[in-house]
């Protein structure tokens, strides 16, 4: 199932989405859902942070071309990187390239890296970097170079921002934030940390089982295979509904 094919179920059972906050979506109807998807990861921390009011402060300006403008520079988005790669180890990091519009965590690339940035933002938009002890090969910069994009300032402050409010959250959730979820999740997924990998081996199971998720007032990632996310810091009795339902053919 792909993301426009969940929007539409999400619509049709719940009406239009009036409101993200947190770790729900509010739809037109009156209903809140938890969300597990949360825009494939872009939305990590939930719909909130700082990351939006610098995005409306660079907005201000009016710098929403494709220009090269003061904020989101390859400078200001490697101290981000550097911040956020030196919570494992100390290393220098380069975003050659910066913004890209195509994954390169999917190709066999071993010195190039992809970051999804933290924004809840419906992007198509990736961060390539690589350790500066590293050498790029020929294919990779070739990569760089044929899907590299410039964005507008505003968001490219608010992509950086994101990472810095990212590096803020790290460590601040702990197993004890995490596991009061597990009677409810634990049955359908695997849970290491926040990470939720579903344990259906069946694509078509897995379509029904996103569909009886949302059923139950649960967003999940609908792609077969890939991972959703716990909702830390939402009280265990969101999940209530879930925890009642007859779901003994996904298991």
């Amino acid at each position: 199932m792909t993301n426009t094919m969940l929007a539409q179920e999400i619509f049709s059972r719940y009406g239009a989405v009036v409101r993200c906050r947190g770790h729900f979506v509010y739809t037109k109807k009156g209903v809140r859902l938890v969300d597990l998807y949360r825009e494939n990861g872009r939305a990590l921390l939930g719909w909130r942070g700082t990351a939006f009011t610098k995005l409306k402060d660079v907005l201000g300006k009016g710098v929403t071309g494709t220009f090269i403008g003061e904020q989101g520079t390859s400078h200001q988005l490697n101290k981000a990187l550097e911040n956020l790669a030196s919570l494992n180890e100390n290393s220098q990091v380069c975003a050659e390239g910066s913004f890209v519009n195509f994954d390169c965590s999917s190709l066999d690339f071993p010195n190039l890296k992809s970051l999804t940035p933290p924004l809840p933002w419906a992007s198509d938009i990736f961060i390539a970097w690589y350790d500066t002890k590293d050498s790029l090969s020929d294919e990779e910069k070739a990569f760089l170079e044929a899907y590299k994009t410039t964005i507008p300032s505003p968001l490219a402050a608010a992509i950086i921002r994101s990472i810095y409010d990212f590096v803020a959250f790290l460590g601040t959730v702990q197993e004890k934030d995490l596991f009061i979820y597990d009677q409810a999740l634990t049955p359908y997924f695997k849970r290491s940390g926040m990470v939720l990998e579903p344990k259906i081996q069946d694509p078509e199971l897995y379509d029904q089982f996103v569909l009886f998720c949302l059923d139950n007032g649960v967003i999940i990632n609908p792609e077969f295979g890939a991972t959703s996310l716990v909702p830390f810091g939402c009280d265990k009795g969101v999940f209530s509904k879930l925890r009642s339902a007859n779901g003994e053919k996904f298991l």
